[in-house]
């Protein structure tokens, strides 16, 4: 049972410490801003500067283009949009079956033609040893949530890929759209090999757009990325090359008596916030690549990104190496996205309906393990839980 009257002080500190922090923000907001306007037009050349500094903050690869504002422009006259999204059901041992499920949620849009919308799910059961044990090195264990995850996210871009070349092929100009990061940030520390698999599988899906010019991208809402604020932290840094390691204002090597050390005057500033004083409606940042270490992994079809501002927030919107390298997909995505997101309200309606479609809710995943067993008492198959989900399901509320 929880104690509230132990947590009085506690929530106190927290209070003062959230009225303090709006001055603190709008303060450090402003430098930031300062610096990105001062470098705006020489990131490119900031890259050189990143390369000689020994640092733990993830900085994004900068381009000829970093820099550049880019407005809004028209769509064309008939678009399809395409998106999908996933859930599952984890595999769980107190369950009366060794097993889980994924199902991707999958829409088509279509605009300027007249064509009804495809609203639909796919329910994937995976069931096989095979595919309940992962191995590592040799060794062998249960498939895991996190692993589980991963298939599913690789899922979403496979079928989106097929998806968008269903519609292709029936003469739709089509526009792909996927929730989340393009980036598989669970595979670093993962094995060479588990890690091999999956990404042959991401170019693999890249390789089949760029081959047809679909242009495929993914929406990430209220974004937390921090890459283009490190790089500009890390110019804030008065020492000839950053080595964070061995900072000398952490060590009070530094012979400067500060409050805080020069690149904290903007630590709690991230991308979205930066961009938002930066970017009007409808307009888009630069591009920049991803400094993430699996990025490297994905080969010809890195991944780049851009901020946009569709009106409520600043999302960030990820596209393959094809998508950046080509100024038309790079402007429809852009145009598309914030097209999408105004009929969504903020959010775009394609990847909410995709979601809706998509999405398994604790009454599902009962229903779905009730049928199970009903199933296998016809069979005459045994079906038992465990003592612990037992308790959990006849527990009084």
């Amino acid at each position: 049972m929880l104690d509230i009257s132990a947590l009085t002080d506690q929530v106190g500190q927290m209070v003062e410490e959230w009225r303090q922090r709006p001055d603190r923000m709008l303060r450090e907001l402003d430098l930031a801003v300062n610096q990105f306007v001062i470098n705006q037009h020489k990131l490119f050349e900031l890259t050189v500067t990143l390369e000689r500094n020994h640092t733990s903050l993830m900085v994004p690869r900068f381009g000829a283009s970093s820099g550049k504002i880019t407005p809004l422009s028209s769509l064309p006259d008939r678009l399809t949009v395409a998106a999908t999204d996933g859930s599952q059901i984890y595999p769980d041992r107190h369950e009366m079956a060794p097993c889980y499920l994924i199902n991707i949620g999958y829409v088509l849009l279509h605009y300027g033609v007249s064509a009804r919308p495809l609203l639909n799910s796919k329910p994937m059961l995976y069931y096989q040893e095979c595919e309940l044990q992962e191995t590592f090195d040799g060794r062998r264990s249960r498939v895991t949530r996190e692993t589980v995850s991963l298939r599913r996210a690789i899922l979403e871009l496979t079928e989106l890929a097929e998806l968008s070349t269903a519609a292709m092929e029936e003469g739709y100009s089509v526009v792909a759209f996927a929730d989340g990061s393009l980036i598989l940030w669970n595979l670093e520390g993962r094995s060479r090999g588990f890690r091999e698999g999956l990404l042959a599988e991401i170019r693999d899906t890249f390789e089949h757009c760029a081959k047809r010019h679909i242009p495929m991208a993914s929406f990430i809402s209220r974004p937390g990325s921090r890459e283009v604020t490190n790089a500009l932290r890390i110019g804030l840094c008065k020492e000839e090359a950053a080595r964070c390691a061995h900072c000398p204002w952490k060590t009070g090597e530094s012979e400067e008596m500060v409050d805080t050390i020069p690149c904290g005057a903007i630590e709690t500033v991230n991308d979205a916030m930066l961009f938002g004083q930066i970017l009007a409606p409808g307009e888009r940042s630069g591009l920049f690549g991803s400094g993430a270490r699996i990025n490297e992994d994905y080969g010809d079809h890195c991944i780049s990104f851009f901020y946009l501002n569709v009106g409520d927030e600043v999302v960030r919107i990820e596209v393959p190496e094809y998508v950046a390298a080509n100024e038309e997909l790079l402007n429809l995505v852009h145009n598309c996205a914030f097209d999408q997101a105004l009929k969504g309200r903020g959010y775009p309606v394609c990847l909410s309906e995709a979601h809706e479609q998509a999405v398994v809710r604790a009454a599902d995943r009962e229903a779905f393990y009730g049928w199970l067993q009903a199933v296998c008492a016809r069979n005459g198959l045994p079906s038992r839980l465990s003592a612990k989900q037992l308790r959990k399901r006849h527990a009084p509320l």
